[in-house]
Protein backbone atom coordinates (compact mmCIF):
# COMPACT_ATOMS: atom_id res chain seq x y z
CA UNK A 1 0.00 0.00 0.00
CA UNK A 2 0.89 3.87 -0.80
CA UNK A 3 1.65 5.81 2.28
CA UNK A 4 -1.85 8.11 0.99
CA UNK A 5 -3.70 4.20 1.50
CA UNK A 6 -2.31 4.36 4.87
CA UNK A 7 -3.18 7.44 6.35
CA UNK A 8 -6.44 7.19 4.52
CA UNK A 9 -7.20 4.09 6.09
CA UNK A 10 -5.38 5.32 9.72
CA UNK A 11 -8.21 8.41 9.80
CA UNK A 12 -10.98 6.24 9.46
CA UNK A 13 -10.14 3.75 11.54
CA UNK A 14 -9.52 6.67 14.14
CA UNK A 15 -12.90 8.14 12.50
CA UNK A 16 -14.81 4.72 13.64
CA UNK A 17 -13.17 4.55 17.16
CA UNK A 18 -14.45 8.19 17.75
CA UNK A 19 -17.84 7.19 16.88
CA UNK A 20 -18.12 4.02 18.82
CA UNK A 21 -16.86 5.75 21.60
CA UNK A 22 -19.28 8.52 21.77
CA UNK A 23 -22.27 5.94 21.38
CA UNK A 24 -20.80 3.90 23.78
CA UNK A 25 -20.53 7.33 26.25
CA UNK A 26 -24.17 8.67 25.03
CA UNK A 27 -25.38 5.26 26.39
CA UNK A 28 -24.06 5.63 30.00
CA UNK A 29 -26.72 7.51 32.61
CA UNK A 30 -26.58 10.83 33.42
CA UNK A 31 -25.68 12.12 36.57
CA UNK A 32 -28.47 11.54 38.94
CA UNK A 33 -30.72 14.35 40.47
CA UNK A 34 -34.49 15.61 40.30
CA UNK A 35 -36.90 14.37 37.55
CA UNK A 36 -37.98 17.50 35.77
CA UNK A 37 -40.93 17.21 32.69
CA UNK A 38 -40.83 15.69 29.78
CA UNK A 39 -39.28 17.73 27.20
CA UNK A 40 -38.29 20.44 29.10
CA UNK A 41 -36.67 18.79 32.45
CA UNK A 42 -36.50 20.29 35.48
CA UNK A 43 -38.19 23.76 35.86
CA UNK A 44 -39.26 24.18 39.50
CA UNK A 45 -38.16 27.02 41.91
CA UNK A 46 -34.92 25.25 43.74
CA UNK A 47 -35.43 25.22 47.41
CA UNK A 48 -33.41 28.01 49.50
CA UNK A 49 -30.69 28.39 49.74
CA UNK A 50 -29.33 26.50 46.65
CA UNK A 51 -26.14 25.45 48.00
CA UNK A 52 -27.67 23.43 50.71
CA UNK A 53 -30.26 22.23 48.76
CA UNK A 54 -27.86 20.63 46.34
CA UNK A 55 -26.17 19.04 49.12
CA UNK A 56 -29.15 17.41 50.00
CA UNK A 57 -29.61 16.09 46.20
CA UNK A 58 -26.34 14.44 46.72
CA UNK A 59 -27.11 12.97 50.18
CA UNK A 60 -30.72 11.91 48.34
CA UNK A 61 -29.30 10.68 45.48
CA UNK A 62 -26.04 9.22 47.00
CA UNK A 63 -23.82 10.80 44.18
CA UNK A 64 -21.06 13.13 44.34
CA UNK A 65 -22.14 14.78 41.54
CA UNK A 66 -26.25 15.32 40.91
CA UNK A 67 -27.44 16.93 37.74
CA UNK A 68 -29.85 19.46 36.18
CA UNK A 69 -31.67 19.00 32.98
CA UNK A 70 -33.11 22.27 32.58
CA UNK A 71 -34.50 23.10 28.67
CA UNK A 72 -31.80 20.43 27.17
CA UNK A 73 -29.53 22.49 29.19
CA UNK A 74 -26.74 20.22 31.50
CA UNK A 75 -25.99 21.54 34.79
CA UNK A 76 -23.38 19.36 36.95
CA UNK A 77 -23.16 19.85 40.50
CA UNK A 78 -19.94 18.82 42.26
CA UNK A 79 -20.51 18.14 46.25
CA UNK A 80 -17.25 16.67 47.26
CA UNK A 81 -13.56 18.08 46.97
CA UNK A 82 -12.81 15.15 45.36
CA UNK A 83 -15.46 15.15 42.54
CA UNK A 84 -14.43 18.72 42.28
CA UNK A 85 -11.01 18.29 41.90
CA UNK A 86 -10.95 15.16 39.63
CA UNK A 87 -13.40 17.67 37.27
CA UNK A 88 -11.54 20.67 37.66
CA UNK A 89 -7.99 20.01 38.61
CA UNK A 90 -7.46 16.42 36.75
CA UNK A 91 -9.30 17.57 33.79
CA UNK A 92 -9.00 21.28 33.19
CA UNK A 93 -8.11 20.83 29.79
CA UNK A 94 -11.83 19.86 28.67
CA UNK A 95 -13.38 21.30 31.90
CA UNK A 96 -12.14 24.93 32.13
CA UNK A 97 -13.92 27.31 29.19
CA UNK A 98 -16.46 30.03 30.44
CA UNK A 99 -18.78 32.75 29.05
CA UNK A 100 -18.44 35.92 30.68
CA UNK A 101 -17.07 39.47 30.73
CA UNK A 102 -14.06 38.85 27.90
CA UNK A 103 -11.34 40.93 29.32
CA UNK A 104 -11.49 39.03 32.95
CA UNK A 105 -9.25 36.37 33.65
CA UNK A 106 -11.26 34.49 35.08
CA UNK A 107 -14.21 33.98 33.26
CA UNK A 108 -12.65 35.00 29.54
CA UNK A 109 -13.32 31.64 27.52
CA UNK A 110 -10.23 29.72 26.93
CA UNK A 111 -8.00 30.79 24.67
CA UNK A 112 -4.88 32.30 24.07
CA UNK A 113 -5.83 35.84 25.37
CA UNK A 114 -6.63 33.71 28.37
CA UNK A 115 -3.40 31.87 28.69
CA UNK A 116 -1.50 34.94 28.18
CA UNK A 117 -3.50 37.20 30.91
CA UNK A 118 -3.64 34.14 33.16
CA UNK A 119 0.56 33.51 32.67
CA UNK A 120 0.68 37.85 33.56
CA UNK A 121 -1.37 37.16 36.99
CA UNK A 122 0.83 34.40 37.83
CA UNK A 123 3.75 36.50 37.59
CA UNK A 124 2.55 39.46 39.18
CA UNK A 125 0.18 38.31 42.17
CA UNK A 126 2.09 34.95 42.59
CA UNK A 127 2.68 33.62 45.89
CA UNK A 128 6.58 34.88 46.11
CA UNK A 129 5.51 37.88 44.22
CA UNK A 130 2.97 39.51 46.64
CA UNK A 131 5.54 40.97 48.76
CA UNK A 132 5.92 44.06 46.87
CA UNK A 133 2.37 44.98 47.67
CA UNK A 134 2.47 44.72 51.52
CA UNK A 135 3.56 48.94 51.67
CA UNK A 136 0.07 49.21 50.01
CA UNK A 137 -1.71 46.75 52.16
CA UNK A 138 -0.26 48.60 55.54
CA UNK A 139 -0.85 51.94 54.34
CA UNK A 140 -4.86 51.14 53.48
CA UNK A 141 -5.39 48.84 56.55
CA UNK A 142 -3.74 52.06 58.95
CA UNK A 143 -6.06 54.49 56.95
CA UNK A 144 -9.22 52.01 57.69
CA UNK A 145 -8.65 52.04 61.39
CA UNK A 146 -8.29 56.01 61.48
CA UNK A 147 -11.72 55.50 59.52
CA UNK A 148 -13.17 52.92 62.11
CA UNK A 149 -12.28 55.61 65.01
CA UNK A 150 -14.40 58.77 63.12
CA UNK A 151 -17.34 56.81 61.87
CA UNK A 152 -17.61 53.22 62.85
CA UNK A 153 -21.37 52.83 61.85
CA UNK A 154 -19.85 52.91 58.61
CA UNK A 155 -17.59 50.31 59.22
CA UNK A 156 -19.12 48.65 56.17
CA UNK A 157 -18.42 51.21 53.91
CA UNK A 158 -14.78 51.53 55.20
CA UNK A 159 -14.30 48.04 54.15
CA UNK A 160 -15.54 48.76 50.50
CA UNK A 161 -12.81 51.55 50.83
CA UNK A 162 -10.15 49.42 51.68
CA UNK A 163 -10.47 47.21 49.02
CA UNK A 164 -11.45 49.11 46.62
CA UNK A 165 -8.53 51.31 46.61
CA UNK A 166 -6.44 48.56 47.39
CA UNK A 167 -6.95 47.19 44.13
CA UNK A 168 -6.84 50.46 42.29
CA UNK A 169 -3.63 51.22 43.43
CA UNK A 170 -2.42 48.02 42.55
CA UNK A 171 -3.98 47.74 39.33
CA UNK A 172 -3.26 51.54 38.29
CA UNK A 173 -0.31 53.13 40.97
CA UNK A 174 -3.12 55.50 42.00
CA UNK A 175 -3.76 56.51 45.63
CA UNK A 176 -7.23 57.33 46.32
CA UNK A 177 -7.94 59.57 49.03
CA UNK A 178 -11.76 59.42 49.66
CA UNK A 179 -14.59 56.96 50.09
CA UNK A 180 -16.21 58.29 47.37
CA UNK A 181 -13.83 58.13 44.70
CA UNK A 182 -15.14 57.58 41.39
CA UNK A 183 -12.63 54.49 40.16
CA UNK A 184 -14.03 52.97 43.66
CA UNK A 185 -17.43 53.64 42.74
CA UNK A 186 -17.21 52.29 39.14
CA UNK A 187 -15.45 48.90 40.71
CA UNK A 188 -18.05 48.19 43.25
CA UNK A 189 -20.81 48.77 40.29
CA UNK A 190 -18.79 46.38 38.14
CA UNK A 191 -18.61 43.78 40.70
CA UNK A 192 -22.22 43.95 41.41
CA UNK A 193 -23.29 43.70 37.50
CA UNK A 194 -21.18 40.36 37.78
CA UNK A 195 -22.61 39.03 40.97
CA UNK A 196 -26.37 39.76 39.53
CA UNK A 197 -25.54 38.08 36.30
CA UNK A 198 -22.57 35.06 37.68
CA UNK A 199 -25.33 33.81 39.68
CA UNK A 200 -26.54 30.27 38.37
CA UNK A 201 -30.31 30.58 36.80
CA UNK A 202 -30.85 34.23 38.22
CA UNK A 203 -31.78 34.95 34.19
CA UNK A 204 -33.91 32.79 31.89
CA UNK A 205 -31.52 33.27 28.88
CA UNK A 206 -28.71 31.04 31.07
CA UNK A 207 -31.47 28.47 30.33
CA UNK A 208 -32.50 29.15 27.06
CA UNK A 209 -29.63 30.45 25.32
CA UNK A 210 -31.20 31.59 21.96
CA UNK A 211 -33.42 34.28 23.76
CA UNK A 212 -29.71 36.07 23.23
CA UNK A 213 -30.91 36.92 19.72
CA UNK A 214 -34.06 38.60 20.80
CA UNK A 215 -34.09 42.25 20.01
CA UNK A 216 -33.92 44.33 23.41
CA UNK A 217 -36.88 46.17 23.37
CA UNK A 218 -38.71 42.61 23.03
CA UNK A 219 -41.45 42.12 25.67
CA UNK A 220 -39.63 39.86 28.97
CA UNK A 221 -35.75 40.79 27.50
CA UNK A 222 -35.02 43.09 30.21
CA UNK A 223 -31.93 40.94 30.66
CA UNK A 224 -30.54 42.60 27.62
CA UNK A 225 -31.02 46.11 28.15
CA UNK A 226 -29.46 45.50 31.78
CA UNK A 227 -26.89 43.75 30.13
CA UNK A 228 -26.14 46.87 27.42
CA UNK A 229 -25.80 49.13 30.86
CA UNK A 230 -23.99 46.73 32.82
CA UNK A 231 -20.96 45.83 30.07
CA UNK A 232 -20.25 49.90 30.03
CA UNK A 233 -19.52 49.56 33.61
CA UNK A 234 -17.63 46.38 33.39
CA UNK A 235 -15.10 47.41 30.31
CA UNK A 236 -14.82 50.99 32.28
CA UNK A 237 -13.14 48.85 34.99
CA UNK A 238 -11.28 46.51 32.78
CA UNK A 239 -7.87 46.31 34.65
CA UNK A 240 -9.27 46.35 37.71
CA UNK A 241 -8.88 43.34 39.96
CA UNK A 242 -11.73 42.78 40.87
CA UNK A 243 -10.82 39.63 42.87
CA UNK A 244 -9.89 41.54 45.44
CA UNK A 245 -12.90 43.49 46.08
CA UNK A 246 -14.96 40.26 46.46
CA UNK A 247 -12.43 40.50 49.33
CA UNK A 248 -14.91 43.29 51.02
CA UNK A 249 -17.47 40.47 51.47
CA UNK A 250 -15.15 38.07 53.94
CA UNK A 251 -14.41 41.46 55.98
CA UNK A 252 -17.66 41.90 56.16
CA UNK A 253 -18.25 38.08 58.10
CA UNK A 254 -15.47 38.87 59.94
CA UNK A 255 -17.00 41.42 61.76
CA UNK A 256 -20.03 39.44 62.27
CA UNK A 257 -18.03 36.57 63.72
CA UNK A 258 -16.69 38.65 66.26
CA UNK A 259 -20.02 40.17 67.49
CA UNK A 260 -21.29 37.06 68.02
CA UNK A 261 -18.34 35.18 69.19
CA UNK A 262 -16.92 37.34 72.00
CA UNK A 263 -14.54 34.23 73.16
CA UNK A 264 -12.91 33.86 69.83
CA UNK A 265 -12.30 37.63 69.60
CA UNK A 266 -10.67 37.57 73.34
CA UNK A 267 -8.01 34.99 72.21
CA UNK A 268 -6.88 36.55 69.21
CA UNK A 269 -6.35 39.77 70.65
CA UNK A 270 -4.23 37.76 73.57
CA UNK A 271 -1.92 36.58 70.58
CA UNK A 272 -2.24 39.63 69.27
CA UNK A 273 -0.97 41.78 72.66
CA UNK A 274 1.83 38.84 73.70
CA UNK A 275 3.73 38.78 70.18
CA UNK A 276 3.03 42.55 69.14
CA UNK A 277 3.27 44.51 72.75
CA UNK A 278 1.14 47.75 72.03
CA UNK A 279 2.82 48.28 68.61
CA UNK A 280 0.05 47.61 65.49
CA UNK A 281 0.85 43.83 63.76
CA UNK A 282 2.85 43.62 60.89
CA UNK A 283 3.72 41.56 58.28
CA UNK A 284 7.30 40.21 60.15
CA UNK A 285 4.27 38.38 62.91
CA UNK A 286 2.49 36.36 60.22
CA UNK A 287 3.91 33.04 61.45
CA UNK A 288 4.09 34.42 64.92
CA UNK A 289 0.00 35.26 64.59
CA UNK A 290 -0.46 31.80 64.35
CA UNK A 291 -4.80 32.21 65.92
CA UNK A 292 -5.01 34.94 63.70
CA UNK A 293 -4.40 32.85 60.74
CA UNK A 294 -6.96 30.00 62.23
CA UNK A 295 -9.49 32.71 62.12
CA UNK A 296 -8.81 33.62 58.74
CA UNK A 297 -9.23 30.47 57.59
CA UNK A 298 -12.66 29.87 59.37
CA UNK A 299 -13.86 33.12 58.10
CA UNK A 300 -13.69 31.62 54.86
CA UNK A 301 -14.60 28.35 55.93
CA UNK A 302 -17.81 28.83 57.89
CA UNK A 303 -19.09 31.60 56.10
CA UNK A 304 -18.34 31.01 52.31
CA UNK A 305 -18.39 34.38 50.36
CA UNK A 306 -18.55 32.09 47.00
CA UNK A 307 -20.73 29.24 47.39
CA UNK A 308 -20.74 28.39 44.01
CA UNK A 309 -17.59 29.19 42.36
CA UNK A 310 -16.69 30.04 38.99
CA UNK A 311 -19.30 28.07 36.60
CA UNK A 312 -16.81 25.66 34.31
CA UNK A 313 -18.02 24.77 30.83
CA UNK A 314 -17.11 21.35 29.21
CA UNK A 315 -16.04 21.42 25.57
CA UNK A 316 -16.22 17.73 25.12
CA UNK A 317 -18.02 14.22 25.63
CA UNK A 318 -16.71 13.08 29.17
CA UNK A 319 -17.48 10.11 31.38
CA UNK A 320 -16.90 10.33 34.96
CA UNK A 321 -17.87 7.12 37.50
CA UNK A 322 -19.80 5.63 34.87
CA UNK A 323 -22.03 8.71 34.43
CA UNK A 324 -21.92 10.67 30.77
CA UNK A 325 -21.46 14.48 30.60
CA UNK A 326 -22.03 16.11 27.37
CA UNK A 327 -20.03 19.03 25.73
CA UNK A 328 -21.70 22.03 27.02
CA UNK A 329 -22.70 21.44 30.34
CA UNK A 330 -21.49 23.45 33.27
CA UNK A 331 -20.00 22.48 36.08
CA UNK A 332 -20.67 24.32 39.39
CA UNK A 333 -18.96 23.39 42.60
CA UNK A 334 -20.77 23.39 45.42
CA UNK A 335 -17.92 25.20 47.62
CA UNK A 336 -20.18 25.46 50.27
CA UNK A 337 -20.93 21.76 50.83
CA UNK A 338 -17.02 21.08 50.69
CA UNK A 339 -16.08 23.34 53.44
CA UNK A 340 -19.00 21.83 54.84
CA UNK A 341 -18.15 18.59 54.88
CA UNK A 342 -18.78 16.65 58.49
CA UNK A 343 -15.45 14.37 57.57
CA UNK A 344 -13.11 17.43 57.22
CA UNK A 345 -14.93 19.75 59.38
CA UNK A 346 -17.02 17.71 62.41
CA UNK A 347 -19.77 20.04 63.77
CA UNK A 348 -19.20 22.28 60.32
CA UNK A 349 -22.13 25.13 61.41
CA UNK A 350 -19.74 26.15 64.18
CA UNK A 351 -17.62 28.96 64.14
CA UNK A 352 -14.29 27.75 65.40
CA UNK A 353 -10.66 28.61 64.52
CA UNK A 354 -9.43 26.35 67.09
CA UNK A 355 -10.45 23.35 64.60
CA UNK A 356 -6.86 24.22 62.43
CA UNK A 357 -4.69 23.97 65.79
CA UNK A 358 -2.94 21.73 67.79
CA UNK A 359 -0.42 21.68 70.44
CA UNK A 360 3.56 22.00 69.81
CA UNK A 361 6.05 20.14 70.74
CA UNK A 362 7.48 22.05 73.56
CA UNK A 363 4.40 24.28 73.85
CA UNK A 364 1.93 26.82 72.01
CA UNK A 365 0.02 26.12 69.22
CA UNK A 366 0.67 25.65 66.00
CA UNK A 367 -1.93 25.01 62.50
CA UNK A 368 -2.63 21.79 61.97
CA UNK A 369 -1.57 20.32 58.64
CA UNK A 370 -4.02 17.46 59.34
CA UNK A 371 -7.17 19.85 58.76
CA UNK A 372 -7.76 20.73 55.47
CA UNK A 373 -6.61 24.17 54.49
CA UNK A 374 -10.13 26.09 53.40
CA UNK A 375 -8.20 27.71 50.31
CA UNK A 376 -8.24 24.64 48.27
CA UNK A 377 -11.91 25.37 47.89
CA UNK A 378 -12.80 28.56 48.98
CA UNK A 379 -10.68 30.51 45.94
CA UNK A 380 -12.06 28.55 43.13
CA UNK A 381 -10.00 25.33 41.42
CA UNK A 382 -8.63 24.10 38.18
CA UNK A 383 -7.52 27.28 35.81
CA UNK A 384 -10.06 29.02 37.08
CA UNK A 385 -8.99 29.79 40.42
CA UNK A 386 -8.82 33.07 41.59
CA UNK A 387 -5.23 34.52 40.36
CA UNK A 388 -6.00 37.18 43.22
CA UNK A 389 -5.99 34.68 46.08
CA UNK A 390 -2.21 35.09 48.10
CA UNK A 391 -2.67 38.90 47.59
CA UNK A 392 -6.41 38.62 49.10
CA UNK A 393 -5.60 36.08 51.76
CA UNK A 394 -2.64 38.51 53.16
CA UNK A 395 -4.56 41.96 53.17
CA UNK A 396 -7.25 39.91 55.00
CA UNK A 397 -5.07 38.88 57.61
CA UNK A 398 -3.67 42.20 59.01
CA UNK A 399 -6.82 43.88 58.34
CA UNK A 400 -7.92 41.50 61.39
CA UNK A 401 -5.36 41.89 62.86
CA UNK A 402 -4.87 45.37 63.13
CA UNK A 403 -8.08 45.66 63.65
CA UNK A 404 -8.31 43.61 66.62
CA UNK A 405 -5.51 44.95 67.60
CA UNK A 406 -6.73 48.35 68.82
CA UNK A 407 -10.44 47.80 68.58
CA UNK A 408 -13.29 45.74 70.74
CA UNK A 409 -16.51 44.67 68.69
CA UNK A 410 -19.39 43.91 70.68
CA UNK A 411 -23.54 43.38 70.20
CA UNK A 412 -25.59 47.23 69.64
CA UNK A 413 -28.04 47.77 72.66
CA UNK A 414 -31.86 48.50 71.75
CA UNK A 415 -33.32 51.60 73.27
CA UNK A 416 -34.46 49.45 75.99
CA UNK A 417 -30.91 48.18 77.28
CA UNK A 418 -31.12 44.62 75.52
CA UNK A 419 -27.97 43.69 73.49
CA UNK A 420 -29.20 42.94 69.52
CA UNK A 421 -28.01 39.56 68.53
CA UNK A 422 -27.90 39.54 64.45
CA UNK A 423 -28.86 36.91 62.60
CA UNK A 424 -26.57 35.03 60.29
CA UNK A 425 -28.34 35.23 57.23
CA UNK A 426 -26.58 36.07 53.86
CA UNK A 427 -27.52 37.04 49.98
CA UNK A 428 -28.36 34.33 47.97
CA UNK A 429 -25.78 35.90 44.61
CA UNK A 430 -23.00 34.61 43.23
CA UNK A 431 -20.61 36.76 46.31
CA UNK A 432 -22.86 35.83 49.59
CA UNK A 433 -22.69 38.41 51.95
CA UNK A 434 -24.03 39.30 55.17
CA UNK A 435 -27.53 40.93 55.40
CA UNK A 436 -27.02 44.65 57.07
CA UNK A 437 -26.41 44.02 60.95
CA UNK A 438 -25.49 46.12 63.58
CA UNK A 439 -22.67 46.23 65.80
CA UNK A 440 -20.61 48.80 68.58
CA UNK A 441 -16.69 49.32 67.50
CA UNK A 442 -14.98 50.72 70.23
CA UNK A 443 -10.88 51.09 70.92
CA UNK A 444 -10.14 48.76 73.65
CA UNK A 445 -8.04 51.57 75.23
CA UNK A 446 -6.84 55.06 75.18
CA UNK A 447 -3.62 54.02 74.16
CA UNK A 448 -5.17 52.57 71.06
CA UNK A 449 -7.29 55.65 70.81
CA UNK A 450 -4.32 57.83 70.56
Amino acid sequence: MNISTIIVGAICIGAAFFILARQKSRNLPHPPGPQGYPLVGYLKTIPSPLWKTYLDWGRQYKSDIVRLNILGNNMIVTNTLKATLDLLDKRSAIHSDSVGFGWSTASAPYGQYWRESRKLFQKTFGPHAVGRYRPVETTATHKLLRNLLETPKDFRKHIRYLFGSLAIEVAYGLEVDTGEDSLIATAEAAMWAANQCMTPGAYLVDLIPILKYVPAWFPGAQFKREAREWKKTVDAMANVPYEAIKSTTALDTFFLAMTLYPEVQRKAQESIDRVCQGRLPEFSDLHSLTYVQALVKECLRCYTVAPYGMPHMVTTDDIYNGYYIPAGSTIIANIWAILHDTESYPEPERFDPDRFLRQRDGGGVELNPDVLDPSVAAFGFGRRICPGRHLAYESLWLSMASILAVFNIRKAVSSQGQPITPAVDFTETFISSPKDFQCVIRPRTSENEA
